[in-house]
């Protein structure tokens, strides 16, 4: 399956796993409370067996959804989050 992407100004969105920055995504997931500690070989794994969105400002990774799915019915968003760069800006609210 190919990877979704959209653009829009500096901000890009991908389902491409390999244009993500594991270690970024980590970090925000680590400061979270539903996460905390979570290990990085943990958050991969979970990445590996998930629909994840990765949101890029320029090469930059500053927003992350993993979205359980059999690619069939039923989408569950089990994990979002964003740079606090991004919270403090505004541009997370839904």
């Amino acid at each position: 399956m190919s990877a979704f992407e959209r653009s829009q100004d500096t901000f890009r969105i991908t389902t491409d796993v390999a244009a993500m920055d594991l270690g970024a995504i980590h970090a925000y997931l680590t400061r979270s409370y539903w996460s905390e500690g979570i290990s990085k070989e943990l958050v991969a794994k979970a990445m590996a067996g998930s629909l994840c969105f990765g949101l890029l400002d320029g090469r930059r990774q500053v927003g992350f959804a993993r979205v359980i799915t059999d690619r069939a019915t039923t989408p569950i968003c089990a994990t979002s989050t964003c740079s606090r760069s991004i919270r403090a800006a505004g541009s997370a609210r839904g």
